[in-house]
């Protein structure tokens, strides 16, 4: 779906949802689907559009275009709906916003749709990268990426991209363990299980809106992939340990470091460049109990660090990325991205890095992490760290593959600094 204002669809969903919040479920599911279905399958259904539309979609007014989509989908995807009800409320939502003329053109696209769906012309998989773009809904251009760095796992990896995942968090470990949170959830209607990666991960399902939860306002646990705590996990941060979050937004890290060190003399210091963005990390301080042990604050991880900052034992360089490995929660990334935009990325990591690695204390430790499957973003990372700082060594690494694995891509490298 086309979002008005730049705004990515997830954001604009939860707006739409905290306006909604107390309606009824059933309304609030339906705006969920629809949002997040007509996001994920827009190239799926515009091939099936301009199969039935002597007006192609790159022709089509935007509205007309977004309720060919919202009605398309419900026809192919959404077997509750009944066809006849799908097709009428979207020529309703034509007529409503003032396209009466085209009220008739929209109307008839549908019927050929609903007619015909069982026998609709897919590519077929002897063009392998049109089949893939199309029934998965990703850019040819990236799906000849993705088909290239990882040709085992490309279609699993673009199949997990489409379907619900359920959502994973972390116990707040500081005030109950996982299976007190896990009793706290099943009271609250909502089913819990527990992750085989951590002992402080969670996976939920059935909830639209976090805050109706008392569990998740009082702080017993917070959203963040499993992926990303293994990496917190691994980096083995101690009670005392000085760390620095530099690029934190929304602050699952900062947060997950500060749990760490809670108990002891540790502090984070906990960074963004987007002073916008400071009051989530904020409001996840607060909300878990961690502000004593946390500073936020505005900066940009390009330019030098003020002085009066404690050196770090430990640097969380979580660092802007394509977000290849987030695509099934925020679906239009495949669909603002280029390759143009991909190389800019790499150079910003850098330059990053090189601004940041120099203030390690000897003998800390560097986490370089992104939430992107891309290899020129993650190990061409880690080895141009090793050959521009060869005061670090490198300790180990791990990549996620979504799709292969139930969680986010994401990978992650971490390094020591010489004594």
């Amino acid at each position: 779906m086309d979002i008005e204002g730049g705004t990515f669809s997830d954001k604009a969903l939860e707006n739409a949802l905290r306006r909604v919040q107390f309606s009824e479920k059933r309304e609030r599911s339906l705006i969920s689907r629809l949002v997040k279905g007509v996001t994920e399958r827009r190239i799926t259904l515009d091939f099936c559009i301009d199969l039935f539309s002597k007006t192609k979609t790159t022709k089509q007014k935007p509205l007309i275009k977004n309720a060919l989509r919202l009605g398309v989908y419900q026809l192919l995807y959404m077997e509750n709906i009944p066809a006849s009800a799908a097709v009428n409320e979207t020529v309703k939502l034509v007529r409503k916003h003032g396209f009466n003329s085209l009220a008739g053109f929209v109307n008839g696209v549908l019927r050929s749709v609903e007619r015909s769906k069982d026998s609709i012309a897919w590519p077929e998989k002897n063009d392998m990268v049109k089949y893939l773009s199309v029934m998965y809904s990703t850019p040819e251009w990236l799906v000849k990426l993705i088909s290239e760095q990882y040709p085992d796992e490309a279609e699993k990896i673009l199949a997990s991209n489409i379907v619900d995942r359920k959502l994973s968090v972390r116990v707040n470990g500081t005030m109950l363990d996982r299976q007190a949170l896990i009793s706290e959830l099943e009271d609250e209607g909502i089913k819990a299980e527990p992750s085989t990666y951590s002992e402080n991960a969670l996976t939920i399902s059935d909830i639209d809106f976090l805050m109706r939860l008392s569990s998740f306002r009082d702080g017993h646990f917070t959203v963040q992939d499993v992926s990303s705590q293994c990496a917190i996990e691994a980096l083995g941060i101690q009670p005392d340990d000085v760390v620095w979050d530099i690029c934190s937004a929304p602050g699952g890290k900062s947060t997950a470091a500060a749990e760490r060190v809670k108990n002891g003399k540790g502090h984070i210091y906990s960074m963004d460049l987007s002073e916008d963005k400071l009051p989530l990390i904020e409001d996840n301080a607060d909300r878990l109990d961690l502000s004593d042990c946390m500073s936020i604050s505005a900066h940009d991880a390009t330019t030098p660090y003020p002085d009066d900052l404690p050196k770090p034992d430990v640097i969380i360089a979580d660092l802007p990325c394509s977000g290849l490995g987030v695509m099934a929660r925020k679906s239009d990334i495949r669909y603002r991205l280029t390759l143009e935009s991909m190389d800019e990325l790499v150079e910003l990591q850098h330059a990053i890095l090189d601004n940041t690695i120099h203030e390690l204390k000897p003998g800390g430790k560097l986490l370089f992490s992104t939430c992107t499957i891309n290899k020129n973003e993650n190990e061409a990372g880690r080895d141009y760290i090793l050959k521009t700082h060869p005061e670090l060594s490198f300790v180990t690494e791990r990549l996620f593959l979504q799709g292969v694995e139930p969680c986010d891509g994401f990978y992650y490298s971490i390094f020591v600094k010489e004594k």
